[in-house]
């Protein structure tokens, strides 16, 4: 089989009214939180299959335009991205991730320009707005061929093996065409059961370093600190009404092992120095057992961890917030579904 080449583009998180004003400087706040979603696929999928992954991650570049001021024109500097990162190579495959809202207004031009540049190129998005609002991602951006819902792993990993595309991509789970639902067909999701089975995340991919300038660490952060964030579970079994999250990833939890995750973590500290880590589970302490082996684990090494989704009360004990002391917690956010 052809080697594939596959680009990963993660939009900006901020408005594309705040990116385009005329000083944008001030209103800039852009999260370069790791895109861990995307490294995970691309970890998944690069265990079964040989392919080139590429990563445009526009809230680093967006980070770095700012800081040299004056307007942005957005098109133009996102054509110049996209052709910064693809060079020489001609991309089979571009995948958009679109987690926020605010991300929804970036699709069109994000994928009409990898049209445009890389001719034949087949291009999709997920994450948690197209996978809730589909049809409304398909009106607004004609150029996208498919969403995938829910998690991507095993939907890209099958995706990257079909042998036509295009037909895969109108009958396969984990997967929807503008066809698809026109026709009322509800989506089903392909997810993970067991998620060792993702391989340690492709932080290969992405210059690490440059993550550092702002993330969703809270807390007074010194230069030489470094901050990665990790998930230890997905789903939630809650029916919070202001939540999406069960829509990508279900109701089921699903856990890494401790050991996994401590395994991890040390790998991180070893190879890029990290010393803060971000838990961003939406319902770490689920399961007591492993919450307790995992903070027993990282009170021994020395770093500080922070919950930046928030923590239920409901699962909080005196048990609980000594080990969360003890594994390096210096400040909790209790999760809004905390208060009456």
């Amino acid at each position: 089989m052809k080697k594939l080449h596959v680009l990963f583009v993660v939009p900006p998180l901020i408005s594309i009214e705040e990116l385009t004003s005329d000083n944008p400087r001030h209103q800039c706040a852009t999260n370069s939180s790791v895109p861990i979603g995307i490294l995970s696929i691309a970890a998944y999928v690069g265990k079964h299959v040989d392919v080139h992954f590429s990563v445009l991650d526009l809230n680093i570049e967006l980070s770095d335009r700012i800081e040299s001021g004056g307007k942005i024109d957005w098109n133009s500097w996102l054509i110049s991205c996209l052709q910064n990162v693809g060079q020489d190579k001609k991309f089979d495959l571009v995948g958009i991730s679109a987690i926020f809202n605010s991300n929804a207004a970036y699709l069109s031009s994000i994928a009409e320009s990898a049209k445009n540049l890389w001719p034949g190129v087949l291009v999709v998005t997920g994450g948690g707005v197209p996978t809730n609002i589909g049809s409304y991602v398909f009106d607004l951006a004609p150029s996208i061929d498919a969403i995938a819902v829910g998690e991507g792993e095993i939907s890209f990993l099958d995706l990257i093996q079909a042998k036509d595309k295009l037909i895969y991509l109108e009958q396969a789970p984990g997967w929807t065409t503008r066809k698809r639902l026109q026709a009322d067909e509800i989506p089903v999701m392909k997810l993970i059961d067991d998620l060792d089975e993702i391989p340690f995340l492709r932080y290969d991919l992405i210059e690490f370093g440059r993550y550092q300038k702002s993330n969703r660490y809270h807390g007074e952060k010194k230069k030489e600190e470094i901050t990665a964030s990790i998930m230890t579970s997905r789903g939630c079994p809650y029916r919070c009404n202001f939540c999406s999250s069960h829509t990508v990833h279900g109701r089921r939890v699903r856990y890494h092992s401790p050991s996994r995750i401590l395994e991890d973590i040390r790998r991180l500290k070893e190879t890029y120095g990290v010393s803060i880590i971000l838990i961003e589970d939406d319902l770490f302490l689920s399961r007591k057992q492993n919450a307790l082996q995992i903070l027993d684990g990282l009170a021994r090494e020395g770093l500080v961890i922070e919950f930046p989704n928030g923590l239920t009360i409901k699962h909080l004990s005196d048990e609980m917030i000594e080990a969360m002391k003890k594994a390096g917690l210096k400040m909790a956010t209790l999760a809004v579904e905390s208060g009456s």
